[in-house]
């Protein structure tokens, strides 16, 4: 009985760990992500190139300049990177 609940508790121990936040970005003073897993490596927030000034503030990030029209504008959009270190993989689920 004991094996089984030490084998239940490793796999749920796996799944967790599985699960971790890489990094955050808080957004409330700037675009620089916090927490960062010491295994990657996490960029910058930053707007398109078709948006005005990005601004952060309590409420979170924000930009003004979204396009209203009904095709889609390719450089309205916020931009994340985060990647792996050497001799690490990230899978996206």
């Amino acid at each position: 009985m004991r094996k089984f609940y030490l084998t239940s508790l490793l796999g749920v121990f796996s799944i967790f760990s599985a699960l971790a936040q890489l990094a955050n970005w808080p957004l409330t003073s700037d675009g620089n992500p916090a927490n960062v897993d010491v295994n990657v490596t996490a960029g910058v927030f930053k707007n398109g190139t078709g948006l005005n000034t990005l601004s952060f503030g309590t409420s979170g990030a924000s930009c003004s300049g979204w396009t209203t029209n009904a095709s889609p504008d390719t450089a309205d959009y916020y931009q994340i990177t985060i990647a792996p270190n050497a001799g690490y993989k990230v899978k996206v689920a």
